[in-house]
């Protein structure tokens, strides 16, 4: 051990570090979300960010970005492309990282988020679907009928059950805010609040937005407002502004562990209330929001509209 270079005892470190938070490691959010390269990268992504806020770089917003290139970072870690591009879609797909484009040739701002935190909060069951194989089951309390919604998901048996009292664990939490004044468009943001509200997706199994909410329709009280149409002009359909309650819950799962989206699509052109590449436009009958959940427990849905935002939170249910 001739040349092997000890540390003594009371002696001080005299080292440059790259700090990588420890709730990384520990958050289930993040835990087994991200991998090792991931996790180095938002270390070295914080490094630079407090060079951004050195050199006063931010937006007219007062949100500070940084530059840090591919083959930057390639050269920085020694990675290969793939596994660079991997690293960094790991932390967009869990809202660490937010990319955006500057033009032609001009390398992307990245905008770095901070960590979120996991609560508990004691709530309480209301209605259960369980997707499989296309068979959905129903669990609700007395005081809540069930809403027909005409469409071509049928169930193929209902139960009903007062509801038990359980501690959740609130995994995550996505809110978009409402830019519309339409009155329309806020009751349909209410009607498709309330149906998704309480959806409990069983370990194992897909969730689908129209799958739960249905074929929009007059009749269930939906009304006309804005949406895009083929070409990208503004039209009014029934169910306009679904769109924010399907990018809010996309959002929602982007950040639980264990959540795979299978599918989703995003608008040819860009929305309010929420960042370009975030969003996820549903249209009945051919364009759906779903996710599976690959976790060993079941999942609940809240999703409340109130007049200034929508927010869909996500709980592990014990």
């Amino acid at each position: 051990m001739q040349d092997f270079n000890f540390y003594k005892v009371n002696e001080t470190l005299n080292h440059k570090y790259y700090q990588i938070p420890q709730e990384l490691f520990i958050n289930l959010l993040y835990k087994n979300t991200l991998n090792s390269d991931s996790k180095l990268l938002y270390g070295f992504l914080l490094d630079r960010l407090s060079l951004s806020i050195k050199n006063n770089w931010h937006d007219e917003n007062g949100n500070v970005y940084l530059i840090f290139t591919r083959k930057e970072v390639q050269d920085k870690l020694n990675l290969s492309d793939k596994t660079v591009t991997k690293a960094f879609k790991q932390l967009s797909d869990v809202n660490l990282i937010y990319e955006k484009k500057q033009g032609f040739s001009k390398p992307k701002l990245i905008y770095v988020a901070k960590i979120q935190h996991q609560k508990i909060e004691l709530s309480h069951n209301r209605k259960n679907y369980d997707y499989i194989n296309g068979d959905s089951t129903i669990t609700e309390s007395e005081n809540f009928r069930p809403i027909n919604t005409n469409n071509n998901y049928t169930t193929n048996k209902t139960t009903y059950e007062s509801p038990k009292q359980s501690l959740n664990e609130e995994l995550y939490s996505f809110s978009t805010p409402i830019k519309s004044s339409d009155p329309n468009r806020m009751t349909n943001l209410k009607i498709t609040s309330s149906r998704i509200d309480g959806t409990i997706v069983k370990s194992k199994s897909e969730f689908s937005f129209y799958k739960v909410i249905g074929e929009p329709s007059s009749k269930d009280g939906y009304k006309e407002a804005d949406a895009y149409g083929k070409d990208n002009e503004i039209i009014k359909v029934v169910g306009g502004g679904n769109c924010q309650i399907s990018t809010t819950i996309y959002n929602a799962a982007l950040g639980v562990n264990g959540l795979e989206v299978t599918e989703r699509h995003e608008h040819d052109m860009p929305v309010a209330y929420v960042e370009d590449g975030k969003d996820a436009t549903v249209s009945y009958g051919s364009l759906d929001l779903k996710f599976k959940n690959n976790n060993d427990f079941d999942i609940k849905l809240t999703c409340e509209t109130k007049d200034d935002k929508v927010t869909v939170k996500i709980f592990r249910i014990s």
